[in-house]
C-alpha cells in the first residue's frame, strides 16, 4: 500500500512540475496589464500556476500573471466589469482555491 501512496505522490508532483514547466511563454509587456491583484498566501511557483488557471477560465480576462514573490497577479481585461463585481469574482475564485484576495487595483499606464 505504502508503495502505491509513494507512486501516487510522486507523478502528482511529477505533473505539477511538468505543468508549470510547459507554462505559456506570453508576449504581454508589464504595460498590457491593466489590473493588478494582491493576493495573500502565494509561497512557490506552483501558486502561480493555479492563480494563473484559476483567473483565467474568465472571458473577460485575457492575460494573468502571477507572482508569488510579490504576491500578485497582474490581469489583462479589456472590457472590465465594475469593479466592485470584479473584485467579488476574484474573490470568489481564488478562495476555490484557498488564497485571500486583499486588493485589485488598477494600473496606469504613464
Amino acid at each position: 500500500m505504502k508503495k502505491y501512496l509513494v507512486l501516487v505522490l510522486t507523478i502528482m508532483v511529477l505533473s505539477s512540475l511538468f505543468a508549470q514547466g510547459n507554462k505559456e511563454i506570453e508576449s504581454n509587456t508589464i504595460s498590457d496589464y491593466n489590473y493588478e491583484v494582491s493576493i495573500d498566501n502565494m509561497t512557490c511557483s506552483l501558486c502561480d500556476v493555479a492563480v494563473e488557471k484559476q483567473l483565467g477560465t474568465h472571458d473577460w480576462i485575457q492575460a494573468v500573471d502571477g507572482d508569488h514573490t510579490t504576491g500578485l497577479a497582474l490581469i489583462q481585461i479589456d472590457n472590465p466589469l465594475d469593479k466592485a463585481e470584479m473584485e467579488k469574482i476574484i474573490n470568489a475564485e481564488l478562495d476555490k482555491i484557498d488564497y485571500k484576495f486583499v486588493e485589485l487595483r488598477e494600473l496606469t499606464n504613464g
